[in-house]
């Protein structure tokens, strides 16, 4: 298998994990971004879903992002973005404001502590992509091929 077919291979099954990983945050997340975070922030993280989590990352790298990026970068329907908005900023973690000259569009950023949380997101998901990554070095090409049909099939079973 070529190099290019085996990435490609690589990349489905880390977007399989990605989906088999939805829902409620996982106890290693917890653990991670608690380790991560100040203990002040320990139970603002765990009362956050993965979605608020991501957008937390997002704003926090790109701050004034509008709905419409945030729609886009993470793929999430625009009542989400808005949930997670309303939530955010409830919790103090995200600021909307809006820009001279155009007084209609709503921007994001994070709070102080939203970006203490976005970052340790952030950070904790290049990590944990990274361990996923180093996993691919002990298989073969047809055991990674074997993996991520076995992967595909689960996440149909289970959809």
């Amino acid at each position: 298998m070529a190099i290019k077919d085996r990435n490609m291979r690589a990349r489905s099954i880390e977007d399989t994990l990605g989906r088999l990983r939805g829902g409620d945050i996982s106890d290693f997340a917890d653990r991670e971004l608690k380790t991560r975070v100040p203990e002040k922030l320990h139970k603002t993280v765990r009362c956050l879903a993965p979605s608020a989590l991501m957008f937390l990352d997002v704003v926090t790298a790109k701050p004034g992002a509008t709905p419409n990026d945030l729609i886009e970068i993470m793929g999430v329907s625009k009542g989400a973005v808005s949930q997670n908005a309303r939530r955010l900023i409830g919790l103090g973690l995200v600021v909307p404001y809006k820009q001279d000259g155009n007084m209609k569009a709503v921007h994001y950023k994070a709070s102080d502590d939203g970006q203490i949380i976005g970052r340790a997101h952030r950070k904790m998901r290049h990590e944990v992509r990274d361990r996923e990554r180093a996993l691919f070095d002990e298989y073969s090409e047809d055991e990674i091929t074997l993996i991520d049909n076995f992967l595909q099939k689960l996440f149909t079973v289970l959809s």
